[in-house]
């Protein structure tokens, strides 16, 4: 069962539904994960214009995806879709011309717009114009202070990845680790400090010779930058934040992470895609009418 009791999709369920849209669908585009499909179609119906699709197929997590674009390499109307988590940063991408590695950590991280955020916030106050909201914060010190929050933790995820550690990333909730009224990232309790001693405990226990310090430094490389940190922070995370923000600004109403998320999928400028459309039009060799 799911989180909602819901039967679970079975993996030869996920790997076969593409053959009952044949008749619908021009190109069958696969993703990850299950619970964002309907954001993923959101999403790609406005950067894919061009091409006829009614519904995209997810596999239920990245070896998935892997496993099956391996499948059909010669195959150009399927395209596979991968989140870049850190795959970039350790240098662990597969090379298969069907996969498209997403150029940021998540498809939530291209969703972190400026235009997508003010329309967000029009839903709530729908006369107000740019420079009315930008009276009253600062978007760019917004994702500024949101990445320092979180710049910490991060380089901490890629430490578990790297040596491919135990302890699973660790969930935040905003109000209970943050210290919302600190510009600098300010931890409550002790949530947060005892995931870093957790996973320090566990790099010395694996091998007492690491030193997690200058692998630290070394990380820190892709996180030097607010460009940077905004493509390798995990997407979800960020945008946890900013809507808690926006929460207490009384900007938008109280929601969940999935519902703000969802309703920036249909908001968002299909621009910022343009990079990862063109490499999809090559290799299917079509022309760029979208």
């Amino acid at each position: 069962m799911n989180k909602f009791g819901f039967p679970e999709l079975s993996q030869t369920f996920l790997m076969g539904q593409d053959l009952m849209y044949k008749q619908f669908n021009e190109v069958d585009f696969f993703v990850e994960d299950i619970e964002s499909e309907h954001m993923y179609f959101n999403i790609f119906k406005n950067v894919f214009s061009q091409v006829k699709f009614e519904k995209i197929f997810p596999l239920g997590g990245k070896e998935n995806v892997i496993e099956a674009a391996k499948k059909t390499v010669a195959n150009k109307d399927k395209i596979y879709f991968v989140d870049q988590d850190f795959d970039g940063i350790l240098e662990t991408k597969c090379n298969y011309p069907n996969i498209f590695y997403l150029k940021k950590y998540s498809i939530e991280n291209y969703l972190i717009q400026k235009e997508s955020i003010f329309e967000i916030i029009r839903i709530k106050q729908p006369k107000f114009k740019d420079k009315e909201i930008e009276a009253i914060f600062d978007y760019k010190k917004l994702l500024f202070e949101t990445t320092e929050f979180l710049k910490e933790m991060s380089i901490y995820f890629v430490v578990v990845r790297k040596f491919k550690l135990n302890d699973e990333y660790l969930k935040i909730i905003v109000h209970r680790d943050f210290d919302e009224n600190t510009t600098s990232p300010y931890y409550k309790g002790n949530h947060i400090k005892n995931y870093i001693k957790q996973i320090e405990t566990s790099l010395k226990s694996r091998d007492g010779r690491i030193s997690i310090n200058k692998h630290k430094k070394l990380i820190q490389n892709h996180f030097n930058t607010l460009e940077a940190c905004l493509n390798n922070i995990p997407g979800k995370y960020l945008l946890s934040i900013i809507k808690q923000r926006l929460i207490s600004k009384k900007l938008i109403n109280a929601n969940s992470d999935e519902t703000f998320i969802y309703s920036l999928s249909k908001e968002f400028n299909p621009r910022i895609f343009n990079d990862i459309k063109l490499e999809v039009i090559n290799f299917r060799n079509l022309n760029n009418t979208g």
